[in-house]
């Protein structure tokens, strides 16, 4: 289970089950607070038999909204997370949702030919950032897509 402040956001250290997975993992996903955690086992009896705490592995999309603080784990904001916990690795995945877009990476396309939507070729192998510059408004076919020209 995940013992700590991050359940929501006060003082007090709670219990946060976590469902173990047939690959051995624990798991947990839901709406998170900033605070201090960490992870813990307990035996039969609801002892305590394991603590893993700030020398955990952090991985995923969201390790780096996790630092350490006094020997814990720390979210350092609060957000909607799932946490994968190995214990055998004692690393602790943390992933977050995609929430913007940096950038968009598009590959050079190759070039094309424009042709009129009567059939006739009025550019060829010309490159297809460059493809419908300057040609007057009208219909066409640029690399085999329909492309309106304004």
């Amino acid at each position: 289970m995940i013992h700590g402040q991050i359940e929501d956001g006060g003082t007090q250290w709670k219990d946060i089950a976590l469902t173990e997975g047939s690959d051995g993992k624990w798991s947990v996903k839901g709406s998170f607070k900033a605070g201090q955690f960490g992870i813990r086992a307990l035996n039969q009896s609801g002892d305590q038999k394991g603590w893993w705490g700030g020398d955990t592995k952090v991985t995923g999309s969201g390790a780096s909204d996790i630092t350490t603080e006094n020997g814990n784990l720390k979210l350092t904001k609060d957000g909607t997370y799932t946490f994968i916990f190995d214990p055998e690795t004692a690393t602790l995945e943390v992933v977050a949702p995609v929430t913007a877009i940096d950038a968009i990476e598009v590959e050079a396309a190759a070039n094309v030919d424009v042709v009129t939507i009567l059939g006739v070729v009025v550019r060829h192998n010309v490159p297809a950032a460059d493809a419908t510059q300057g040609l007057p408004a009208g219909l066409y076919i640029v690399g085999g897509q329909k492309v309106l020209v304004k």
